[in-house]
């Protein structure tokens, strides 16, 4: 059961580097409020840091524990 949930994690992880890796590449515009934007570079560096947390997600669901 645990491992279903890592997987489903490591999905979830990887729609949302997949959003953030088009954001970036289409330099789509973020405005928080009425005056802050969030920087499209900020993307790039999302991507990198949620596919590595669902690239994690996913070998921790693969590898067998002994419980």
């Amino acid at each position: 059961m645990k491992n279903i949930a890592l997987f489903i994690a490591a999905f979830i992880f990887t729609i949302a580097a997949v959003a953030q890796l088009l954001r970036y590449y289409l330099k789509i515009a973020v405005l928080i409020g009425s005056n802050h934007i969030i920087p499209v570079e900020a993307s790039f560096y999302a991507s990198i840091i949620l596919g590595i947390v669902a690239l994690w997600m996913l070998v921790a669901g693969l590898i067998k524990h002994k419980d």
